[in-house]
This record gives structure tokens, C-alpha cells and sequence, in this order.
């Protein structure tokens, strides 16, 4: 097992963190690269660059740091009003990100410009807000950043407003992750906690110190189709006077103001094992507590280890409503249909396989599982369907009423969870084909049909969906169907008088 802990220290700043994903950090800054206006000051415990606001020209160059699309920029600034002309509510309040080599033209500008992307506050509240953006189009590194305070009249740039700024960091983030080792920021850690690597994963490793160990997320709401929260645990009670066996690992949620959401102790492991907490769409984490409990007098543990990996909101399969369709009231030839198609019958995915040839449903014609009018010959059934983001053509088709193939392999695909409604109208009919019925027999048949009565120029046999799949110019009224398939038929004869007759058999 490797492991390897995350926690190098920054050439020439003493108890410094180096932070891979830092554009910009206010406690490593070499202050000599800071232009007038701008002034390094500690506010709780914490560095924040002050800068006051110069128009346009309050910038500071970073070193080159990548920034493409799919990447998401973090950084908690306030905004405090100095001039005189505007409010705050007249006032963007911006942390930019430049890259000053890709350039782009913008819609209202001749020039080329930088490429950026900026993280706004509208009208600033004077407080520090935890603002976030995700890379521009064009974004491709972060050359430079620039602070401003823009005004909604002119859309100029003030002089004179104070803005504070943390650290800004970029990465790809995660959107159903309440918390990450691999992208937290190291210098937010908790005492008694670091960040090790374990086979290459990021986990967070914390000395247990009785009910007082625990994160704050911010404010994580779970999306929709939550479920629960997964994460891989440890626990090493070592040192603590407790035998794993007698230890429970707790872990808890609760709101921003410590409103328990959910909590849960069970059995600890050495190893990392999976541990779930139920949560659902809406809830809102702003606290992660975790501790070692002894099963004895049901006491927290002091001593010892836990070990977290990235802790994730689970959602269930995003489903979309599919109702098929077939139209039957053309026709009126049929007592009923099933449905056939590339899914699993129990799961709703899809299925290559289509369900090893299984029907999945039968069509209705009773105002119920999606019929909108019993008995209008127009048949529905409606599934759920799980959605593949449309990675798959599905298809699906339709059996006769006692099971048999008639057609299909119709395509369609589930992109996402909005509904659908898929149709196949049975529209060949003696509309189509003209005035006029002859008798067709035996039906049904299984080798042969006879057409009774007129003598006939040619015959022509189409399939239900209206495709022709036999030709006769035989004068015999005696057609050779034999090498058809099974199922129902449409029989469009030619008299010799110019005469169209049609009419409708079923090969076994």
C-alpha cells in the first residue's frame, strides 16, 4: 500500500501550504509585485489581498495557470463602497480571471480582447461571499487577475471602493461532491487533520478527539433523485484504549446552524469500506461531523484515526415517461398488441439484448397505463424508462395480440427525463388504396390465398406498415405466399376493368 502525504511546505514562507489548484493566494504572494492600492492584511487568521479599486488598471500577472472549459473558479471576496457617486446597488463587484494570450472579439469591440471570466457579485453586501464561475469558452490559462468595481449607468470603472479577495483556486469540480480531499484546500484544514494519498486516492486523515472533529461544507444543497451520501471510511483506534470491535464509526449532517439532517453509528472498519448516509433532494449540508463511538458507556473516543475519502451525493437514475403508440384506428384489425424493445424489463435500461426477446408490456385500449379513450382503436401503454444521456439508439416494435412479431425496430433515444410519446399509425387501408372489397381465402392461410370473383391484371401484398412484399401478374386468382412472414396483410388487386379491390388475411 503507498502512502504519501500531501503537505509540502512553500519555498520561503514559513507554515505555508503549497495549494496545486491556487491561481492566486494572498498568503504566498511575493508582495513586492503589488502595485499601489494593494496591501496584504490578515482578517481572523486569514490572508486577504486589499486592494482599492483603480478602474480597470487593479490587476496583478500570475504565473500561467491552466484554465479550460469544465473548470470552475472559487474565491470569497467582499466589496465595500468608498466613492461617493454610486451605491451598491449600482455596482458589479468583480474578481477576474484573464488570459491575455488567447484573445477573443467580443460583441462590442472591433479589437481583440482577453479572453476572461469573471466572478460577480451585483450589488455587494459589504460581507464576504463565496463567489464561483466556470471557465469562459475561449478560457484556455489565467494570465493575469484583475479587481474592479463596475457601475451600472455608464458600465465604467469606479475609483476609490475597497474590495478584499482570498485565495482564488480553479479545478474541475464535482457537482455531487459535499466534500473532496483531492481538490480541498489545504489551508482550511482543521487542526489535527491532513490530506494523505492511499494507492493514489485522496482521503482526508483525522486525529479522533471526542465529539469536536468535523467540516464545514459551505452549503451543499442535494440536487434532484438524492438518495443518499456515499464514502469510503477507516478507523484506526489506536492509542485511544478501545479495540476496533468496540468501536462504532459515527458520522453526521446537519445544516449550516448545526440542525441535525441525519446521523448514523455502525460497526468500524480497518479497512475502507463504503458507509451511507440517507439524505434526500433539498437538504441543505453545511456540517460533516465524524467521530470514533465505544460501544460501552457510548462515549466519543479520544485517539486514534479515521480516514474519509470524498464524500457524494447518490442520485437515482434520471427516468423519463415513454408512451408508445400504435394506431390501430385506420384498420381496426387488430383485438390487441405487445410491446417489444431494447430495455430491461425490471430495471428500465437499456438492453441490446432487448430483454432476451420478452415482451415488456401489452398495449391498451381502455383509457388506462396511458390510453387517453377506451376503445378508439388507438392502443398506449406508458413505461419509465432509464435515460443514457443519449449514448444509445433504443428501439422498440410490436407483437400481435397472441404474441407474434408483426414489425418495428423503431428508433428513438432517452437524452433525458422529459417525456415521450412514440407512434406507429397502421395506415394502410382502403382509403389508401381506393373504393371497392373483394373476398380473400382461406384466412388465414399458410401457403396459398385465392381472390374470389373478378379476373385480376396483378395483385400486390403489403404488410401492415404498408410495405409491398409481394407482386403477382399471374391471371390466376391463386397467389403463392409462402415465402412470407408471419403475420397480417393488406391485398390490393387490379381488376381488368381498372377496378381497385382490397382486402386484409393473416399468414400463420
Amino acid at each position: 500500500m503507498n502512502i504519501a502525504l500531501i503537505q509540502p511546505s512553500y519555498a520561503g514562507i514559513k507554515d505555508a501550504v503549497v495549494d496545486e489548484y491556487a491561481i492566486f493566494d494572498p498568503a504566498t504572494v511575493d508582495t513586492s509585485i503589488l502595485a499601489d492600492g494593494m496591501s496584504i492584511v490578515d482578517i481572523n487568521g486569514k490572508k486577504y489581498l486589499q486592494v482599492i479599486v483603480n478602474g480597470w488598471n487593479s490587476t496583478i500577472n500570475v504565473p500561467e495557470f491552466p484554465f479550460t472549459p469544465g473548470m470552475t473558479a472559487f474565491a470569497e471576496f467582499k466589496y465595500v463602497i468608498g466613492q461617493d457617486q454610486y451605491t451598491a446597488a449600482q455596482i458589479n463587484a468583480g474578481v477576474q480571471l484573464n488570459d491575455t494570450v488567447n484573445l477573443m472579439k467580443p460583441s462590442w469591440s472591433n479589437d481583440s480582447v482577453a479572453t476572461t471570466t469573471g466572478l460577480i457579485q451585483s450589488n455587494p453586501s459589504g460581507e464576504f461571499v463565496k463567489t464561483s464561475a466556470q471557465a469562459a469558452p475561449t478560457m484556455k490559462v489565467v494570465h493575469q487577475v484583475q479587481f474592479f468595481g463596475q457601475e451600472t449607468t455608464g458600465w465604467g470603472a469606479v475609483v476609490g471602493d475597497t474590495l478584499w479577495v482570498g485565495k482564488v483556486r480553479a479545478y474541475a469540480a464535482d457537482p455531487l461532491a459535499i466534500i473532496n480531499p483531492a481538490t480541498f484546500d489545504p489551508a482550511d484544514l482543521p487542526a489535527g487533520t491532513e490530506i494523505v494519498k492511499i494507492d493514489d486516492i485522496s482521503y482526508f486523515k483525522v486525529a479522533l478527539n471526542g465529539w469536536n472533529t468535523s467540516f464545514s461544507v459551505g452549503s451543499f444543497v442535494a440536487p434532484a433523485r438524492t438518495t443518499h451520501a456515499s464514502m469510503m471510511v477507516k478507523l484506526d483506534p489506536t492509542g485511544s484504549g478501545f479495540e476496533l470491535a468496540n468501536v462504532n464509526t459515527f458520522l453526521k449532517f446537519a445544516d449550516p446552524n448545526w440542525v441535525e439532517i441525519v446521523s448514523s453509528g455502525s460497526g468500524s472498519s480497518a479497512d475502507f469500506a463504503e458507509y451511507k448516509l440517507t439524505i434526500a433532494a433539498g437538504d441543505t449540508i453545511g456540517i460533516f461531523q465524524f467521530a470514533g463511538q465505544e460501544t460501552t458507556g457510548w462515549n466519543s473516543i479520544v485517539g486514534g484515526y479515521i480516514y474519509i475519502g470524498k464524500v457524494s451525493a447518490v442520485q437515482a437514475p434520471a427516468k423519463a415517461a415513454i408512451t408508445f403508440v400504435v394506431d390501430d384506428s385506420a384498420l381496426k384489425s387488430s383485438t390487441g398488441f405487445g410491446l417489444k424493445g431494447s430495455w430491461n424489463t425490471a430495471t428500465g435500461e437499456f438492453d441490446a439484448a432487448w430483454n432476451n426477446g420478452d415482451e415488456h408490456a401489452k398495449f391498451y385500449d381502455d383509457g388506462t397505463h396511458g390510453d387517453k379513450t377506451a376503445g378508439d382503436n388507438i392502443w398506449s401503454v406508458t413505461l419509465e424508462l432509464v435515460s443514457d444521456g443519449g449514448a444509445n439508439n433504443w428501439e422498440w416494435g410490436v407483437n400481435n395480440a397472441k404474441g407474434n412479431w408483426l414489425y418495428g425496430n423503431f428508433r428513438f433515444t432517452v437524452a433525458n427525463d422529459k417525456a415521450q410519446t412514440l407512434t406507429h399509425s397502421n395506415t394502410v387501408s382502403a382509403k389508401n388504396f381506393g373504393l371497392g372489397t373483394c373476398k380473400v381465402y382461406p384466412n388465414p392461410a399458410t401457403d396459398f390465398i385465392s381472390i374470389e370473383g373478378k379476373e385480376f391484371k396483378s395483385v400486390e401484398i403489403y404488410n401492415i406498415t404498408g410495405v409491398k412484399v409481394l407482386i403477382s401478374k399471374a391471371i390466376s386468382q391463386q397467389i403463392d405466399i409462402s415465402s412470407l412472414k408471419q403475420g397480417s396483410y393488406i391485398v390490393k388487386a387490379l381488376t381488368s376493368e381498372g377496378q381497385n379491390l382490397i382486402s386484409r388475411f393473416n399468414k400463420n
